[in-house]
């Protein structure tokens, strides 16, 4: 064997591998963008779940502020005039209960998408139960509606009507 013909087979093997290395480079490269697309996918949902974690605490602080505007009015609550359902429209006139519901419905509004709110306070019980209902889809066609409840009982300072 001469030194010439193992440069020529060293040649023909070295042709061979280059075509299959192109091969092995575009397997590699498939399967990196299987793997990109989904961590894209689990960064997209990690976002959705995000944002939906998000309207929660919204829902939750708002539901906060209204039992604080019950306590501070038992008067009218004991009245029955914070009672609203989700589908009442707002009360009118100057009391501070109409305030109270009025704004906190426009804050449910402007925190939350199609945020709507009720209140259902039991006197003979002195249960308030606070509701908090949105759209949850973020530009789905169909809707992903969310509702948010909270619970308490409302006593008087001395702890008289507590049962």
């Amino acid at each position: 064997m001469s030194i010439n013909h193992c440069i020529y087979k060293n040649l023909l093997f070295i042709r061979r591998q280059t075509g299959f290395t192109l091969l092995e480079v575009l397997v590699a490269l498939v399967i990196i963008s299987i793997g990109l697309l989904g961590v894209a996918m689990l960064q997209m949902n990690g976002l959705k779940n995000n944002h939906s974690a998000f309207y929660r605490s919204q829902a939750s602080i708002l539901a906060y502020q209204m039992l604080d505007s019950l306590r501070a009015n038992r008067k009218e609550v004991d009245s029955g005039n914070y009672n609203i359902k989700l589908t009442d429209s707002d009360p009118s006139g100057s009391a501070i209960y109409v305030t109270d519901i009025v704004n906190w419905r426009t804050a449910l509004v402007r925190s939350l998408p199609s945020g709507k709110g009720a209140i259902d306070y039991q006197r003979s019980t002195g249960v308030a139960r606070i509701t908090i209902q949105w759209d949850d889809s973020r530009g789905s066609t169909g809707g992903d509606t969310q509702q948010f409840f909270m619970e308490t009982q409302l006593c008087d300072v001395g702890g008289a009507s507590c049962q």
